[in-house]
């Protein structure tokens, strides 16, 4: 039981990633969560297909389909799970860090480890910013850690209660998203590692609990784990056909990328380094949190270095964040007598905090982190004030969602596909009309001959269009004047973060050639 100073900081910490994680939850929803906004707005039962064209498990979104049903806005409905779950997170840090330190005498009273390694979570810019989003990560951060604390009490004592909770909380991880199962290829390289080692660890009991006997007495446990994951196997080949997709925005990086993803990474380093001339953790316990830090970091860096999974991307690795900042609270340890590991512990919060940009933030526009730069809300809003005045003619509207998958456009025509590259404009924020009429990510002024021909006989059109470049807004006009083969006057475009709207008006003149 923590003691009473602990609770006390302990809630202060809770109310700050509160007040962090809550003051920009109701903002517009951005691209990948106006996917999760459509995927909920229909029944129950079409969550599952809408969530994998996505390339996503269905798990998550069938939690967030009932929160989206709640008397909240919308926006704060939609991510209620994902910030729940935020600011559980450095409570299930604070739990995990008590399980990682060796108990000895006094040490075990001793909470600033803990306590600075929740501070730290609590301050971390992707923590808050996955909070406020309406995707899966924040789930998976609380889910990885929550996974790794029950292995730990496994390892001390293999009752079936923590099997079974470790056997659940697996399937989860893989079931929330698919890269979790990044997080069980570590722990089963750890597995194996304190096996060939024969690494003994006893319980408080004094019961014999050896890695190897726990390898070779889990096979019940894998057993049903491979079973709750079989549902998973057809979605993840279906992402694994369209894995090219990721070309588009994660490249290969050099060897060193896997220190710098995650600032703290270096600290398990130093850990690894130094545990000779001052052990800081068990053996167990620091190949645990070795294999869970670099093992899917290197595994997903290899898959995109050879083009089999594109992978090392920080939204994919994210369920490794907690051990890195768990990490570099432990380094604390390294100190030798209680004061000197108080200051180091400031000094490590100090400069948490001044790279985290938050006062920054604070004091440029009063907000803890940069918003989305997508006003998909006010695009929305704005479009559909406009159309008030011009509901006679039911001009065209041509979105450019900017969805990877939306290439594809060119050979599926099939209404389910081209609602979900509609997405955006079809969930929360839902445009009046039923003219709307997807475009492709890449050329998106380069219309097909039967769509042409439709719109060539319309007096005007409009254009919502996400992107950032100006030179994409100047070359789509220049491929739709090509296309539509008539002269267009566009209007000066109305911007709304990286989006804008624009309507074109046509001239039935052919272009001269």
């Amino acid at each position: 039981m923590p003691r009473k100073p602990t609770i006390i900081v302990l809630s202060a910490i809770v109310v700050l990633t509160v007040i962090l994680r809550g003051w920009q939850l109701g903002e517009s929803l951005w691209l990948d969560e106006l996917h999760t906004s459509w995927t909920v707005s229909g029944s129950l039962s079409d969550v599952a297909q809408r969530a994998a064209v996505g390339n996503q498990s269905p798990v998550y979104f069938w939690l967030t389909w009932f929160s989206a049903r709640l008397p909240l806005p919308g926006e704060i409905a939609l991510r209620l799970p994902s910030m729940l779950a935020g600011c559980a997170l450095p409570v299930a840090v604070f739990w995990l860090c008590k399980k990682l330190l060796p108990k000895k005498g006094s040490e075990s009273a001793d909470d600033t480890v803990p306590l600075l390694a929740a501070a730290l979570v609590a301050i971390a810019p992707r923590a808050i910013f996955y909070s406020q989003e309406a995707r899966p990560y924040a789930i998976l951060m609380l889910v990885a850690a929550l996974h790794y604390g029950v292995l730990l009490k496994g390892l001390e004592r293999a009752t079936w209660q923590m099997r079974t909770y470790w056997v659940i909380t697996g399937a989860l991880l893989v079931h929330l998203h698919y890269t979790g199962g990044l997080i069980l290829l570590a722990e089963l390289v750890a597995l194996l590692l304190l096996a060939i080692s024969d690494v003994r660890q006893r319980s408080p009991s004094g019961a014999d609990c050896s890695p190897f006997k726990m390898c070779t007495n889990c096979l019940v446990d894998i057993g049903a784990l491979v079973v709750l994951l079989l549902p998973a196997i057809p979605g993840m080949l279906a992402v694994s056909a369209r894995r090219e997709n990721w070309s588009h925005f994660v490249e290969p990086q050099p060897w060193e990328a896997i220190l710098l993803l995650f600032p703290w990474t270096t600290a398990v380093v130093v850990l690894i380094v130094l545990k000779w001339w001052r052990p800081v953790l068990q053996q167990p316990s620091l190949i645990l949190l070795a294999c869970w830090i670099f093992v899917p970091q290197i595994t997903a860096w290899l898959t995109t270095q050879v083009d089999v999974a594109r992978l090392f991307h920080s939204r994919y690795l994210i369920a490794v964040m907690p051990a890195t900042l768990i990490a570099a609270a432990l380094c604390v340890r390294l100190c030798g007598n209680a004061a000197t590991q108080s200051i180091a512990a400031g000094i490590i919060l100090a400069i948490a905090f001044a790279t985290s940009g938050i006062m920054h933030n604070w004091r440029q526009d009063g907000k803890v982190l940069h918003d989305r730069r997508e006003d998909w809300r006010g695009a929305v809003a704005a479009l559909n004030d406009k159309l008030k005045n011009d509901s006679a003619t039911n001009p065209p509207i041509l979105v450019r969602s900017g969805l990877i998958e939306a290439d594809a456009l060119r050979d599926n025509g099939e209404p389910f596909f081209r609602d979900y590259c509609l997405c955006p404009v079809k969930g929360i924020y839902r445009l009046n009309s039923d003219n709307l009429i997807p475009l492709t990510t890449d050329e998106p002024g380069l219309l097909q001959a039967e769509l042409s021909e439709r719109l060539r006989s319309e007096d005007s059109l409009w254009l919502l269009v996400r992107t950032s470049q100006a030179s994409v807004r100047e070359q789509l006009l220049k491929d739709l004047k090509k296309s539509l083969g008539v002269e267009i006057e566009a209007s000066e475009p109305q911007f709304f973060g990286n989006l804008y709207l624009q309507q074109i008006k046509l001239r039935q003149l052919p272009v001269r050639r």
